[in-house]
């Protein structure tokens, strides 16, 4: 989906994001920031604000962010924002901070990343990935003694994700045969290249 097809589904996503947003704020800490006319919120969170993890989100820009002190997250009105290079910087401080969003995957010979952040977050990353494939990322780097760096990419959620939003997703994407699409994908979008640079080096046990 692009331009105005894209930015529809957007819309129609609203009441999905709306309802993790209140979750995120009733359960999980969040504090909603004053109303903007470039979001459809901003929410901030004190604590938890030093944590990190050796898996990554990444938002696809060449732009380095800097750090915020205190998690911050939002989305904009306009699904745009997201692809325009101006706002490059601004949403990779966001969307690939890993105060934020934490990842892991079941053991450490599983090429299976996920999303491991409350379910709010995971819901509204994952659709997200859904809406625009590609532009969030899950990345992981391990070495392997003899071989070198085990790079391992996700960038559409697990199957069991998909299937336990269907109906929300048909809503959203406007076509059940879009979901389908997704779930087929899904199964295949988990990239792994091996190379050998052992200054990316990362502990395949601390997950």
């Amino acid at each position: 989906m692009k331009g105005h097809e894209l930015q529809m589904a957007y819309e129609r996503a609203g009441p999905y994001i709306a309802q993790r947003v209140r979750e995120l704020i009733k359960l999980h800490g969040w504090t909603l920031q004053s109303r903007s006319q470039w979001y459809l919120f901003e929410l901030i969170h004190e604590s938890d604000a030093n944590r990190s993890s050796s898996s990554s989100i990444s938002f696809q820009s060449s732009i380095r962010s800097h750090k915020r002190n205190t998690p911050h997250f939002r989305l904009p009105l306009l699904v745009a924002d997201f692809l325009r290079p101006s706002r490059f910087e601004s949403w990779e401080g966001i969307l690939a901070d890993k105060r934020l969003v934490k990842c892991k995957r079941p053991n450490a010979w599983s090429h299976d990343l996920y999303i491991n952040s409350p379910e709010p977050l995971v819901d509204i990353f994952y659709l997200l990935q859904v809406l625009i494939p590609g532009m969030i990322q899950i990345k992981r780097i391990d070495w392997i003694e003899g071989v070198g760096d085990q790079h391992i990419t996700r960038v559409l959620p697990r199957e069991s994700w998909i299937q336990k939003n269907a109906e929300d997703l048909e809503h959203i994407l406007g076509d059940s045969a879009r979901v389908r699409n997704i779930m087929e994908c899904a199964s295949e979008t988990t990239s792994v290249e091996i190379t050998w640079d052992r200054s990316e080096y990362r502990d395949c046990y601390k997950l």
